[in-house]
């Protein structure tokens, strides 16, 4: 296969704020050059060069000139025929299983004009030196070369060379700074003694970087022994306070003074936040853990790249093994102690929050705070928005429920005439009545904050839209009762037809927005289109498959704030229409069989409007009385056996507000 390596540099992601990657690519081959090397010395050196004909800049407490080359030079195992055919090989997986994606020199071309390698080393009884460069061509390697090496002394030399302009912008110019990014990135190999010696060179200027980490890192380290299984391990606590890098707070398992693995601590403990913690002087810092002990040195496999010991504690065999799940476990008992003081103002902040959602919108979950607040510790204290937080308490409340139904499961089915102890069952029988009460006491209250929405969310449709004008009736109807709907289409809770009346909710039939044609109750081909209709079935009668239906209903919605009436458009004689209609059709029960709107079936009529002057005309007219609060007319019309109301959109509210308030005042709703 043919590597378009132009191409593929072109394609690799590189952001010009990350110019010191290229060369944490190349420290990081080194530190695994000296892990391969397994003897001799450990030593790595960057060299830094500077492009003196440009200005130089201020920074870091003197004037440097911009950043143009590094060189990292090594005591590695070098570059061997194994890692030369990997280098050789684009996206290699050699160094997969230790993190490595095979990508990493084409970031070096991303970044810098060439690259320069030498390297000398032992392969089969004799010291070799390899020579090329790495540049932006056909084949990437330039000018190979290799011979015997002159001096019997691992040293890998990669020299990054020539950094582009847009990279070096943004490159640190001070030589502290550059050693405190690099000491900040490789931290886990720095945190134990066998971390290679690191020194970075500038010019006359030599910065020692293991005791950089030990000056910067030194007082913010605690380290605190724990056992599991009688076998000893060390927890090394570390605060992170200037890293300019994004990180997570994190535990890592370590074998040989190395990192093998690790998990995010927001995995382990929900309660600590992606954000940085703060320590008593209200510093910001990211923390990090390190695990360390003779079990994970015993097993770690060959490549040290993960562990010889099961995930979980039921894959165990043998009781003396220790599982990654249960050291994690004991790990994160230590790490809750040593947190602790930075998670209470969090925790104490959240509860807050969650009581002041419970207590003023969500009342359902009230059952939470009073038998299982312990499960609010899962609960991330970065989660604010109330839809999420609905979300995880909702989650809690199933876990109630779910344990609810399996304590009344054993207790209905324990033996009472075996109990041995009788005084426990009757105590574990009164705690399930308590929760079961509160439970269902929490579903009615989830019930009467959808009814406190519902009457908020009809306030803001009866004001101006966002163009100045009033909501189409069509929009207080749906949200009434979906458009072109039946009661076969529709579940309890599907529609808000309490806000009318609250008896409305149980019926024989409805039909909401249909022709009087498309109703399956009735037979008949008129098309007129009452806005709802409701038939209500008779149940003080003896049973009798042809009983007359008890009532019928019908409502009207007028847009809101509308002047402009005609008198073919009065909504009085509008629903005396439809009264004469339903009468005259032959209506049908469930089972087709027909049955009679009687002449003395009563009709309800409900008109839903904004009391204008022209419907308050209409209503005079047709002999209908004002109502004692001046929001609406009612009166009855003999000839039509139907009880007429009128009602203002705004008492339409006030009245399900006065219905609905003594349950809004106990559940303390706004």
């Amino acid at each position: 296969m043919y590597l378009d390596l132009p191409g593929r540099v072109h394609n690799t992601k590189l952001a010009t704020t990350k110019p010191l990657q290229p060369l944490f690519e190349a420290l990081s081959n080194s530190f695994h050059a000296i892990e391969d090397a397994a003897d001799g010395p450990s030593e790595i050196k960057v060299v830094v060069e500077r492009d003196s004909s440009k200005p130089a800049l201020y920074e870091d407490g003197h004037e440097s000139s911009p950043v143009s080359a590094f060189t990292v030079i090594d005591t590695g195992i070098g570059f061997d025929s194994k890692n030369w055919k990997s280098f050789n090989t684009s996206d290699s997986t050699y160094k997969q299983a230790r993190g490595g994606k095979g990508v990493g020199r084409f970031i070096w071309l991303k970044a810098f004009d060439t690259v320069e390698v030498t390297s000398s080393y032992p392969e089969d009884g004799t010291w070799k030196r390899r020579r090329f460069d790495f540049t932006l061509s056909a084949d990437g390697v330039e000018n190979d070369r290799m011979d015997d090496a002159p001096k019997t002394k691992r040293e890998t030399r990669v020299k990054l060379i020539g950094l582009k302009e847009e990279y070096q912008k943004h490159c640190p110019k001070g030589v502290s700074i550059i050693g405190e990014r690099i000491v900040e990135h490789f931290l886990s190999y720095f945190f134990f003694d066998q971390c290679p010696h690191l020194t970075l060179v500038d010019g006359d200027e030599s910065l020692d970087l293991n005791e950089v980490f030990r000056e910067i890192f030194g007082s913010a380290t605690e380290t605190k022994p724990f056992t599991v299984k009688k076998r000893k391990f060390e927890l090394r606590h570390l605060r992170i306070y200037s890293s300019r890098e994004r990180r997570d707070h994190r535990i890592h398992l370590c074998a040989y003074g190395r990192e093998v693995d690790s998990e995010r601590i927001t995995k382990l403990i929900r309660e600590v936040p992606t954000a940085r913690l703060q320590d008593e002087q209200d510093k910001e810092f990211v923390y990090l853990g390190y695990v360390s002990g003779g079990y994970l040195d015993e097993h770690v496999n060959s490549e040290r790249t993960g562990f010889l010991f099961p995930e979980r504690d039921t894959d165990l065999e043998f009781p003396d093994v220790i599982s990654k799940e249960s050291l994690l476990g004991a790990t994160t008992g230590e790490l809750e102690l040593y947190l602790k003081p930075y998670l209470e103002p969090l925790r104490e902040e959240k509860m807050e929050r969650i009581e002041d959602f419970v207590h003023t919108k969500a009342p359902q979950y009230r059952p939470i705070l009073k038998h299982k607040p312990e499960a609010l510790a899962d609960i991330s204290p970065e989660i604010r928005a109330e839809a999420d937080l609905d979300r995880e308490l909702r989650r809690i409340q199933f876990v109630i429920e779910e344990e609810l139904r399996e304590t009344q499961d054993k207790l209905l089915t324990a033996d009472l005439e075996k109990m041995e102890d009788f005084e426990e069952y009757f105590r574990q029988y009164i705690e399930f009545l308590e929760k079961e009460n509160d439970v269902g006491k929490s579903n009615l209250a989830q019930y009467i904050a959808h009814r406190k929405a519902v009457i908020n969310a009809l306030e803001k449709f009866l004001g101006f839209t966002d163009s100045g004008k009033y909501y189409r009736e069509e929009v207080i109807h749906r949200f009434i009762c979906p458009l072109r709907t039946t009661s076969d289409d529709l579940g309890f809770e599907e529609h808000n037809l309490w806000l009318i009346d609250d008896r409305l909710a149980f019926h024989e039939y409805l039909a909401s927005d249909l022709p009087l044609k498309k109703m399956d109750i009735l037979e008949t081909d008129d098309r007129d289109r009452p806005d709802l209709v409701v038939f209500n079935r008779s149940h003080a009668f003896a049973p009798d498959d042809r009983r007359p239906f008890s009532s019928v209903v019908l409502i009207e919605f007028k847009r809101p704030e509308r002047t402009d009436y005609t008198s073919d458009e009065n909504p009085i004689q509008q629903v005396y229409g439809y009264i004469s209609k339903i009468r005259d059709a032959k209506a049908k029960d469930r089972q087709g069989q027909t049955i009679r709107v009687q002449e003395k079936t009563p009709f309800y009529v409900y008109v839903a409007c904004t009391l204008t002057p022209s419907i308050e005309r209409y209503a005079k007219d047709f002999g209908l009385t004002i109502t004692p609060d001046g929001q609406g007319y009612f009166g009855f019309n003999a000839n039509h056996q139907a009880y007429v109301e009128i009602i203002d959109y705004r008492k339409l509210v006030e009245d399900a507000k006065s219905r609905n308030r003594a349950l809004f005042e106990k559940l303390n709703l706004r």
